[in-house]
């Protein structure tokens, strides 16, 4: 109901985001649909769309699933130096509201007028968004790759605030590199390998599961997490004699010059 009914849809003051939270958001921010009947009929169908802008706000780090990572942009407020009474700031809005409002009027004409010249190929994960953010940005006093250097900036602080919370991501990075770059096994070995390691460095066995399937699933959620941190992540096939599969290999090393190009 908040996103049938609201174009920008705000939670406040949250202290963490669930998974399954996570992933509604996820699907709000960048497509989502509900097919229901109508009221009072059993066959005429209504398909509600919709994609919304959503607004995150609470203390500490909230989103922590790389997925959702990567759909958002993080900001991060300082604390007031003086507390000021609801009146008095609402007054200063309002002699505020002119000014800005006038700038977002100009940003947006300036993109809707500068987007047939962005290139469509971007690459990033939310390309239609960079996109727009290149062609607003003249209407800010500010340039395309202006916009682009603070995007990179804050992907490259996210993925390191996600690494830094997941110790999964940190074991993996860790072991890769304590093997000279480059890990190749089976998701079974790779649950040994790291049991081994968290027992050599004394760190708690419960930090994550070690359950060679939940390792395999969790290695592709976190793939981008492993390529923004130098990691490449892939899978193969051995294959017997005959052409069955016998078992997946996983291959993990650290990104060369031409991987990076």
């Amino acid at each position: 109901m908040q996103f049938d009914h609201n174009w920008v849809t705000c939670f406040d003051n949250l202290n963490r985001v669930n998974t399954w939270f996570s992933d509604i958001l996820c699907r709000a921010a960048t497509g989502e649909g509900r097919f229901n009947r109508r009221l009072y009929t059993d066959d005429n169908a209504m398909l509600r769309c919709f994609r919304r802008c959503i607004i995150l706000n609470g203390i500490g780090t909230l989103v922590k699933r790389d997925d959702l990572l990567d759909r958002s942009v993080i900001i991060g407020i300082e604390k007031p130096q003086r507390p000021v009474a609801e009146t008095g700031l609402m007054k200063e809005w309002q002699q505020l509201l002119p000014g800005v409002l006038g700038a977002l009027f100009d940003a947006v004409s300036t993109g809707i007028r500068n987007l047939p010249s962005i290139s469509e190929e971007q690459p990033f994960r939310m390309a239609d968004f960079v996109r727009w953010g290149k062609a607003m940005a003249l209407g800010l006093g500010y340039s395309a790759e202006e916009f682009e250097t603070a995007y990179r900036r804050s992907i490259a602080s996210k993925w390191t605030e996600s690494i830094e919370m997941n110790p999964f991501s940190t074991a993996i990075i860790d072991l890769v590199n304590r093997n000279g770059g480059n890990w190749e096994g089976t998701a079974a070995e790779l649950s040994r390998a790291l049991a081994a390691d968290i027992r050599q460095m004394g760190r708690d066995m419960n930090l994550f599961s070690l359950d060679p399937r939940w390792i395999s699933e969790e290695l592709t959620r976190i793939k981008p997490t492993l390529e923004h941190s130098g990691i490449l992540y892939t899978r193969s096939s051995y294959r017997k004699e005959g052409g069955k599969i016998q078992r997946k290999i996983i291959k993990l090393s650290v990104k060369t010059k031409e991987d990076i190009i």
